[in-house]
């Protein structure tokens, strides 16, 4: 969502005859009935983020082969390139004065961002002919693919000047966090342990921008990601557990006191978690959701969590009062709002609708849908819609699940049965 609120930038994917994805940037207008392409072509482009004055969107974009930033106006035209690291680059942040973008890329040993972009057609020759070799435990992942060596480094880019500014370094992963409101200070998260692949913690860590300081703000036991400052800079919110298992737990909201070290859970008397964890036909967990957004007067935050197959918008306190703001038996993959936080834009979907945009109005919680993306297809369609069932298990634990009858279902009639077994403890 722009600064001001009034438009909003998203990402449209579709597959075209050739079964390859292309990806394109759109601006909608909130008032108005009116989307504006920004994008087009043979390409991948994703993670549209406005510039603070509204003037500018940064994205990430293949079409110089791998992912790298570019910058395009916000109201159209060409857009210019601003990185081309060797490996790409992921996650661009703007800095609060529109000056400067933080951005992760990955990075080999002894390699640096000032690296150029290699030639697409003699990276495939490479890979062609090199084996890989296999030194760490966790050797591929299903978002970076095979690391090959490779570590996932932080760096700010100067827009004005086209500098690049190393932040971290060494044989560990960071991931991208967020600017403090002044400016002065980066809030991220990593996993600096001697051996990181057996030791799954993610501590949070602040790092000056001006002198490269560092500050260690968890102790190690812990697993948070996705840090955001509240408005007066005195503490950052973040998801996480205080346990050092990645999986099987839930994540909670935690707010750390940056002056006193003060570190508590704000949701931990809620059986909920907070994060996207549900799964869909036209998309899978793991899409990059904002954190913890505050309020004005950094009383509370908003924050998107999973709940008996869905996903709702909730307000928390820093009281640990919980308020559901949008709810309903569907899948919110997406949430931004503008700077005063008076209203917000959801990515939707269900198993009837692929995914849309709804713009809701956060004082009374009002709903209005924006766009109709697949409107032409679902009108050819005639789709089943899932019917909730619930069952007792073994020990007495009562287990969730979906009956999706055909389409033209008839009472009294047989039909086979497809059992898809999913989760479990």
């Amino acid at each position: 969502l722009s600064p001001l609120g009034d438009r909003v930038a998203y990402v449209q994917t579709s597959i075209d005859e050739n079964k390859t994805y292309r990806s394109h940037l759109f601006v909608q207008s909130i008032q108005e009935d009116r989307s504006l392409a920004l994008t087009g072509g043979n390409v991948r482009d994703s993670f549209p983020r406005w510039s603070p004055d509204g003037k500018t969107i940064c994205f990430l974009s293949n079409r110089s082969g791998q992912s790298q930033i570019w910058l395009i106006s916000a109201d159209g035209g060409e857009a210019r390139q601003l990185t081309a690291c060797k490996h790409g680059a992921r996650n661009p942040v703007w800095s609060p004065d529109g000056k400067h973008l933080l951005f992760s890329a990955l990075l080999a040993p002894g390699e640096t961002f000032s690296q150029r972009e290699a030639d697409a057609d003699a990276q495939t020759e490479k890979k062609r002919k090199q084996p890989m070799v296999v030194e760490r435990l966790k050797y591929k992942s299903d978002d970076l693919g095979f690391p090959e060596g490779k570590t996932q480094q932080l760096a700010i880019f100067d827009v004005v000047t086209g500098e690049i500014s190393p932040l971290t370094h060494g044989d560990y992963d960071h991931s991208v966090g967020n600017w403090s409101p002044d400016g002065q200070w980066i809030a991220f998260t990593a996993n600096r342990a001697d051996e990181p692949d057996i030791t799954p913690v993610s501590d949070l860590y602040l790092i000056s921008v001006k002198d490269r300081e560092w500050k260690k703000l968890t102790d190690g036991t812990g697993v948070f990601s996705q840090p955001t400052w509240s408005p007066d800079g005195n503490k950052i919110a973040m998801v996480g557990s205080p346990t050092d298992r990645f999986y099987g737990v839930q994540k909670k909201i935690w707010v750390h006191d940056v002056e006193t070290g003060e570190q508590r859970c704000l949701t931990d008397k809620w059986d909920i978690h907070f994060s996207d964890v549900v799964l869909g036909d036209m998309r899978s967990p793991g899409h990059p959701l904002p954190g913890a957004l505050w309020t004005p007067d950094g009383e509370g935050m908003y924050a998107i969590a999973s709940e008996n197959g869905n996903s709702s918008l909730y307000l928390i306190t820093l009281g640990g009062e919980l308020t559901s703001v949008v709810a309903g038996e569907r899948h919110l993959f997406g949430v931004t709002m503008d700077s005063q936080r008076q209203s917000a834009v959801l990515a939707v979907s269900d198993p009837v609708q692929p995914g849309d945009l709804f713009f809701v109005s956060l004082a009374n919680q009002e709903e209005r849908k924006i766009t109709s993306v697949n409107q032409e297809l679902l009108e050819e369609l005639e789709l089943s819609a899932p019917e909730e069932i619930r069952y007792e298990g073994p020990d007495s634990w009562t287990i969730q699940g979906w009956l999706m009858k055909p389409v033209g279902y008839q009472c009294g009639e047989k039909y086979p049965m497809i059992l898809q077994i999913h989760g479990g403890p």
